[in-house]
Formats: C-alpha cells, sequence, structure tokens
C-alpha cells in the first residue's frame, strides 16, 4: 500500500547557469511529504550534473534517484521518472522553475481531497474548442490560473481548485495509481508538447477525473527555458506541434466538438 507521499520529478538539460537556484528552490522548500526527487540528465554537455550533485549529494531526508538519457525530451524522461516514483503522487517540475513557496507540494496535493482529481497544474488549465481550419482544428478557451510569461492570464483565486479540460505542464502533480492505469504519457507526441493534454482528456473520457488549476508561488523567465532553440530545432518543435496538435484533435474529436466544457471551482478549505 503507497502512502500519500510525493515524488518530484525534474528532466534537465544543459541548465548550468540557473540549476543550483532550481534545485536549491526544491529543496529549501519542499515539506515532509517529499520523499523522493528522481532526476534525469537529458543528454547533458555542461556541468548540470556537477551544480545538482553539490547540492543532492548533502540531503539526507529525501531518496535521490540519478538516471541518464540520450536526447530524449521531456516526455520520455518524464515517463521514466512516473513509471520509478514509489509515492502516491508525482509533481514534475521543469529545470527553468524557481519555487518561492514553503510547503509547496503539500499545498498542491489540497485538492487531491475530491477522489474524482487526477492532475493540478501550477500553471495553466484550460477548455479546447473546433475551430473551422483544418491545418489548426483546435484552439484554447477560458484559460485560468498563472503564467509568468504572459500578464494578461492572471492567478486564480488561491484557495479555489480551477476545473479545466486540461492542466499545461509544470509545476504539475499527478495521481501515480490513475496515471498507471492510463498507461502514463503517451510518447505518440514525442518530442514534446500536448502530451499532458492527452492525458487529462483520456482521465476524463475514461474514467470521470477531472484536472485544473491550483497555484502555487514561483517564477521563471522564457530565456532560461531556450537551452534547446537553435533555428533547426524551432522549425522541428513547430511542425511538431502541428502533428500533436491534429493527433489530439483526431484521438478526442468527439469529445472536443460535443460542448461539454468545464467550468468548475471547488472551494478548498
Amino acid at each position: 500500500m503507497k502512502q500519500k507521499i510525493t515524488s518530484i520529478i525534474l528532466t534537465i538539460h544543459d541548465q548550468q547557469d540557473i540549476i543550483q537556484r532550481v534545485v536549491k528552490s526544491i529543496i529549501d522548500n519542499k515539506s515532509e511529504y517529499v520523499k523522493e526527487l528522481i532526476v534525469i540528465f537529458d543528454a547533458c554537455k555542461d556541468k548540470s550534473e556537477q551544480y545538482t550533485k553539490e547540492i543532492l549529494d548533502k540531503v539526507k531526508d529525501i531518496n535521490v534517484i540519478y538516471n541518464y538519457a540520450d536526447d530524449l525530451y521531456e516526455l520520455k524522461c518524464n515517463n521514466i521518472g512516473l513509471k520509478q516514483s514509489t509515492c502516491n503522487y508525482s509533481l514534475i517540475i521543469q529545470d527553468d522553475m524557481i519555487i518561492q513557496e514553503k510547503d509547496f507540494d503539500k499545498r498542491m496535493l489540497k485538492p487531491f481531497i475530491f477522489p474524482d482529481t487526477f492532475g493540478i497544474t501550477s500553471r495553466i488549465a484550460h477548455n479546447y474548442i473546433n475551430v473551422s481550419d483544418k491545418n489548426n482544428p483546435i484552439a484554447w478557451t477560458d484559460p485560468v490560473g498563472f503564467d509568468p510569461y504572459n500578464a494578461n492570464i492572471l492567478p486564480t483565486r488561491r484557495e479555489m481548485f480551477t476545473i479545466r479540460d486540461v492542466s499545461n505542464r509544470g509545476p504539475l502533480m499527478l495521481d501515480n495509481e490513475k496515471t498507471e492505469k492510463l498507461n502514463y504519457l503517451d510518447e505518440i507526441f514525442w518530442p514534446l508538447n500536448l502530451d499532458e493534454h492527452d492525458i487529462c482528456l483520456r482521465a476524463w473520457i475514461n474514467y470521470g477525473w477531472v484536472s485544473g488549476s491550483f497555484w502555487i508561488k514561483w517564477t521563471s523567465k522564457e530565456e532560461w527555458g531556450g537551452t534547446r532553440k537553435t533555428q533547426e530545432k524551432y522549425l522541428w518543435f513547430e511542425e511538431c506541434g502541428r502533428k500533436n496538435k491534429q493527433t489530439l484533435f483526431e484521438r478526442h474529436q468527439e469529445y472536443i466538438v460535443s460542448g461539454h466544457k468545464h467550468n468548475e471551482s471547488r472551494f478548498i478549505l
């Protein structure tokens, strides 16, 4: 029987300039509910591994697990972490995010008082609608939550768990038992983009499990996430994004065009 505790999953790719700030923000602000930190070094060519271990090798109160991947990108690396987790919940944090809230993981557990909760983002949650463009068939609607890159999207009330069709990645907490039942993130969306949206939609359509936004304090800068952004990669990512939008729409077309949308807020005591 798994205890109600949390694993943190951190995938790192060439972030030597900020990675110690990222790791330190996790260690300094986690609660006693965090029992393991699963780190995946994904094709790191700089000093990210060295700088990360300078902090984590001194940590004694949690189990630190190191993994090494060969340019797998976040999706596949997150699946490595999700499958290794020995806890009830996994909290995915990206390598360009600075956590600013004490006991952040404990706070993100609060919406799981509802037994139908599947995924919680501390970023944006939104609904999907169908649009009349065969090359771009879906669009966001009803966004709620927090986005450090977009001042037009304001935080929802802090004590409201705001439910939408999908939760965006990072910081993203998932119920591990439900994630396993859904067979984890679908790697058809590799290398990145919309895999978390797909699993949220599968959770709702197949089991009636809901996802949404419940924010903690964290910060990031857009340039911190640019370690893979060469012109060649940018064009590849754009093409993958178009492909993944089409895949998501084709897979969940019946629901997306049905007119059913999540617009529920649940007060958290």
